[in-house]
C-alpha cells in the first residue's frame, strides 16, 4: 500500500489546507474524515481476501466476516458460479440458485437459495479497509491506499470539510480533485491485478 503514515498525512494535509479554511483544525478530525475516504474508495481499492463456506443443508444463512463488503466472484464445490439472487421476496421455483446478502443483528450473512445438500464454496469477497483509530499507534500506521492515491484522503478531507462549513465553491474544488486522485487509484488497482 502506500508509504505515508497518518500522520504525515495529516501534516500534509495541513500544509494543503494552508490557511485552515476548511476547519480541521484537530488531528481526530483528519482521522474521522479519513476514515470517510477509505469507506467510500471500496470500489476501487479491490481489497480482495479468499473464503471458503462450508454449508451444512440445514440452514441457507451462513455468517460473513466483518469486513465484508461484497462477493468479487463465488463458485460451488463443483467449479460453478454462484451467482447473487435478483429477488429475495419470492420463493418463485423459477429462479435459479444464487446467494443473497442480508444484514441481520449487525452481521452481513450469505442466504444461499436453493441449495439442498451440504457442500463447500469457494471465492474471494470485497473487504473494506482497516479502520484507523485515532491513537499513537493509528497515527503511525498505513492506510490502505496505493502510494499514487494517497492525496485522495487529504482531497476528501478538506471538501468534506468545506462542505460542513457552507464552503460550497472550494468545496467543489476539492472533490473535482478527489475525483482525480480516485482515478489513480482505480488504474493502479486495475494494473496490481494484471488489467
Amino acid at each position: 500500500m502506500g508509504r505515508s503514515t497518518v500522520s504525515q498525512l495529516i501534516a500534509r494535509g495541513k500544509a494543503e489546507n494552508g490557511y485552515n479554511n476548511s476547519g480541521i483544525d484537530r488531528d481526530d478530525a483528519w482521522v474521522d474524515f479519513f476514515n470517510d475516504a477509505l469507506g467510500d474508495l471500496v470500489d476501487d481499492l479491490q481489497l480482495r481476501v479468499p473464503l471458503s463456506l462450508t454449508y451444512d443443508g440445514s440452514t441457507r444463512q451462513i455468517v460473513l466476516p466483518s469486513d465484508f463488503y461484497g462477493f468479487a466472484e463465488l463458485y460451488d464445490q463443483f467449479g460453478c458460479p454462484v451467482r447473487e439472487r435478483p429477488d429475495y421476496g419470492s420463493d418463485l421455483y423459477w429462479w435459479p440458485e444464487g446467494y443473497f446478502i442480508l444484514d441481520i443483528g449487525g452481521n452481513k450473512v450469505v442466504d444461499l437459495y436453493r441449495y439442498t445438500s451440504a457442500q463447500s464454496f469457494q471465492g474471494l469477497y470485497i473487504r473494506y479497509p482497516a479502520y484507523i483509530p485515532y491513537t499513537t499507534v493509528g497515527l503511525e500506521s498505513f492506510p490502505e491506499v496505493p502510494t499514487v492515491g494517497e492525496k485522495a484522503l487529504i482531497f476528501y478531507a478538506i471538501g468534506k470539510a468545506l462542505r460542513n462549513n457552507n464552503q460550497m465553491g472550494q468545496a467543489q474544488e476539492y472533490e473535482r480533485l478527489y475525483e482525480l486522485e480516485r482515478k489513480k487509484i482505480r488504474n493502479a488497482t486495475a494494473r496490481a491485478r494484471g488489467y
